[in-house]
């Protein structure tokens, strides 16, 4: 490994080195073309040996299992990618500046450079596809560009977390792949007769609006604006033209003459809406005055009372509550004095504005070795905390899941529904007093301006009272952080109370669960058949497949160099011709699915499998959920112990029993096994990967121990177990299952031959297999284990197992050393209390 990393420490300064000098020369008022082409060729091929280089490490940090480092070492290469694509940006974007240049020169002879033109990024907005179109067009019908570039370019083009972004990115960016993204973005947002029925919708939304309200003389520029705007949408797809077609055609059908030099009939409605909106225009402008804002003015008061007032002293009067009446002998009015509403009709001076100073503070953000001082807002009326996307990616923050959400606004409009990362960071204080970890969403733009508190008379007195502020000055940075109502209690006041309604949601998680399973579970061929309870509105599960490719063959390494891979091998293959798991078809591989990665566990103890596979269904990828998140964990299972062991003691006589191979037992519906899926090697070529799936419930998913504890209920609850012989058996059975575990207490012999008997019975009906019995009274050379507690079967007594451990001679004897002994001894009823405590 050593010397690929050197080898990419190499490539690494040539690359920049390369991308150094491209930006140097894109930068130059006069680019040399012929040297721009060359350093491009280089920086590709430099970038290629680069990733190929960058492959290899990362595929021997996985096979290491060195997942901090994996995670690391993937981070560094983002920026060389990142870095990479950029530069491929700059280069087409220099390309399409120039030929439009090269071509505006040679039809006139310009002096000055044109401004770079920036691509209209589409936000999923049907209304706005025509305006987006227009120009990425001219991106989609250059030939000379590869489909991978213009990928890139369609990528760039469409606002992240909408859902035009969605079907986007739901492609991989490759060439073989634009042209479908294409035609899917057109079908789903470009269809013509889709557009038209939006804007006449549009049409009819705005007439209906206008009739409704009223609206006044003063809005009709807007009304002239909003219609031309829909009207020349239309015009674009062709849709006026039918529609006056049509009229034509109506009236030749009449027998009706046009008229030769006849217009279109929108047309004629839209010149008379521009004279008209012209006109009032004008009257507008006549109305305003000269707009002096008092510069000029005089005082009118102050002139004689038998002096007439000129139409330059009416426009430049100071003084409000004036009117001036001129009557037949021009005589000057009064001067009205009441303190009545403004009579005065040629301006209004208003009041000076006040500052409103909302609640913001500066803190400072933290991430491992990083952190960064930024000023937030606190907003109570947020449901969530938001962070800045790009700050978000200046922390290297890595994202802990992904919410689609959509944001409530003012007036009662909301957003588009969209996916937010989510981060979790630590607050500090800027004197350091106060720390606190939190969730965040990220937002590419929190909010628009805020204004510091910069009043020094104002600071000092706050000051006087103790009160110091943190956000305060003449510049005005932008706010990078919300912190909203989820967190804004724990800052002002505190730990949070546990209230009483969070416990009754989660009871109401617990009852859906239980409800699912009820609805979804059958029995086919004396076996169960379940549903994985998946959460509603769970985050989407990555694949897996990478992960459980390299975990694969690093437990074949293991295997092999322990001489148990037949073994291991031996467990699979009894697996498959038994039923529990099953291979995937050809044609089925490619479906959406999730990968189980596997290991061994070695037990030599055990006297039937020594070594079996365990299955890790908590393994996630930085913005995607593990397989256990998105599942529900049904009731604690653990307040069941205390009670168990309390009945356990109640009889003469103690029995235990254990189900055989209990989880196998239970079979998974067909449309969820493509999430239990497995690789492991060919029976024939071991060269070869082999794809399974499971068919039963897996052991190390979360939800399998509540699947088989309902399950085992479920199957008393049986109207065919509800006689009366069974009755007084059944009900037992009901309270003494823990899992797989059974723990019963009994009077007589006679009635443990019975409990026995029926028991296997009713068992049996479900294809559960009791074995490992075991009662009071046997003399055992090894002790038997009920619930985690040794049980002495011949003197029937149950103890606790402690370590023997002397802390006499310990140098140091810590609180830690003290709690981590204490916590050693497993006693889930609390018979050792007095002592450990």
């Amino acid at each position: 490994m050593e010397a690929f990393k050197l080898k990419r420490k190499t490539l690494r300064t040539t690359f920049t080195n390369t991308a150094k000098a491209i930006d140097e020369e894109i930068t130059k008022s006069q680019v040399d073309v012929n040297k721009l082409r060359e350093l491009s060729s280089q920086l590709t091929d430099k970038f290629q040996r680069l990733e190929t280089t960058q492959d290899s490490i990362s595929e021997l940090l996985l096979n290491e299992n060195q997942e901090n480092e994996y995670s690391k070492d993937f981070n560094e290469a983002e920026i060389y990618r990142e870095q990479y694509l950029s530069l491929r940006s700059k280069i087409e974007n220099f390309k399409i500046e120039n030929n439009s240049e090269s071509q505006s020169v040679k039809s006139c002879d310009r002096k000055y450079r044109l401004p770079k033109l920036e691509l209209k990024k589409f936000n999923g907005d049907i209304k706005s596809f025509l305006g987006f179109w227009s120009q990425f067009s001219r991106i989609h019908e250059d030939e000379e560009m590869p489909s991978e570039d213009k990928f890139q370019y369609l990528i760039q083009a469409i606002t992240p977390g909408t859902r035009a972004a969605s079907l986007i990115e739901s492609f991989p960016p490759t060439a073989q792949n634009y042209p479908k993204a294409i035609e899917l973005l057109k079908e789903r947002f470009g269809r013509e007769d889709l557009l038209v029925q939006v804007y006449v919708r549009e049409l009819l939304k705005m007439v209906m609006k206008n009739a409704a309200s009223e609206r006044k003389c003063a809005d009709l520029t807007t009304l002239y604006d909003q219609l031309e705007s829909h009207l020349r949408a239309l015009d674009t797809l062709d849709v006026l033209r039918a529609w006056e077609r049509h009229r034509t055609s109506s009236i030749l059908n009449n027998d009706a003459e046009l008229p030769e030099n006849s217009q279109r009939s929108v047309e004629n409605l839209i010149d008379f809406l521009r004279q008209k909106v012209n006109g009032e225009e004008m009257i507008s402008l006549a109305r305003s005055g000269f707009e002096c804002q008092g510069k000029f003015k005089r005082d009118v008061v102050n002139s004689k009372r038998n002096e007439i007032p000129s139409a330059s002293a009416l426009i430049s009067a100071t003084q409000e509550r004036i009117k001036f009446v001129f009557v037949v002998i021009f005589t000057l009015a009064k001067i009205v004095d009441k303190k009545e509403e403004n009579t005065s009709t040629l301006f209004m001076i208003p009041s000076s504005p006040k500052t409103i100073y909302l609640k913001t503070l500066v803190v400072r953000l933290k991430n491992g070795g990083r952190s960064q001082y930024v000023r937030a807002l606190l907003d109570d009326g947020s449901h969530r905390s938001y962070i800045e996307k790009v700050l978000a990616r200046e922390l290297r923050l890595l994202p802990s899941g992904k919410e689609t959400l959509s944001q409530g606004l003012f007036g009662g409009n909301q957003t588009p529904e969209a996916e937010h990362y989510r981060y979790t960071i630590n607050v500090e204080g800027i004197d350091g007093k106060f720390s606190c970890h939190m969730s965040v969403l990220d937002q590419p733009k929190i909010c628009t301006t805020l204004p510091r508190v910069r009043d020094k008379h104002l600071l000092a007195e706050l000051e006087n009272h103790g009160i110091v502020l943190t956000d305060i000055g003449a510049e005005t940075p932008p706010i990078r952080l919300l912190l909203g109502a989820d967190v804004l209690g724990r800052i002002l006041s505190g730990r949070i109370e546990v209230l009483k309604s969070e416990r009754k949601a989660a009871k109401l998680l617990e009852n859906e669960t239980l409800t699912h399973f009820q609805e979804t579970v059958k029995k086919i061929d004396n076996r169960y058949e379940i549903a994985l309870p998946w959460l509603a509105g769970h985050p989407p599960v990555y694949g897996m497949y990478d992960v459980a490719e390299s975990r694969l063959l690093s437990v074949t390494k293991r295997l092999l160099k322990e001489n148990i891979f037949e073994a291991y091998d031996d467990v699979l293959r009894q697996w498959q011709r038994d039923g529990i798991i099953e291979t995937i078809p050809e044609d089925e591989i490619s479906n959406p699915g999730h990968y189980l990665p596997h290991r061994p566990v070695i037990k030599p103890s055990s006297a039937t499998t020594k070594v079996r596979p365990v299955f890790d269904a908590s393994f996630k990828r930085p913005g995607y959920a593990s397989l256990n998140e998105c599942l529900s964990v049904g009731p604690s299972l653990s307040e069941q112990i205390p009670p168990l062991l309390l009945r356990f003691r109640t009889g003469a006589i103690g029995v235990i029993a254990d189900i055989k191979q209990a989880f196998l037992q239970l079979s998974v519906r067909p449309e969820d096994r493509d999430f239990l899926r497995l690789l492991w090697w060919n029976v024939k070529d071991r060269s070869k990967l082999e794809f399974f799936k499971h068919c039963r419930v897996v052991f190390g998913v979360t939800s399998s121990l509540f699947l088989l504890n309902a399950c085992i209920r479920h199957h008393f609850s049986s109207t065919e177990y509800q006689l009366e012989s069974l009755q007084t058996t059944v009900e037992k059975l009901k309270r003494s299952f823990y899992v797989d575990n059974l723990t019963i207490s009994v009077e007589s012999q006679e009635e443990l031959e019975q409990l026995k008997m029926q028991t296997m019975e009713i068992m049996n009906a479900a294809s559960f297999e009791l074995r490992c019995w075991a009662h009071t009274g046997v003399r055992d050379q090894e002790s038997q284990s009920v619930l985690g507690i040794k049980w002495d079967r011949e003197t029937d007594e149950l103890y606790c197992v402690s370590l023997q451990v002397d802390i006499r001679f310990s140098e140091i004897v810590s609180k830690r050393k003290l709690l981590s002994i204490v916590n050693s001894i497993y006693d889930p009823i609390g018979f050792t209390s007095p002592a450990t405590l």
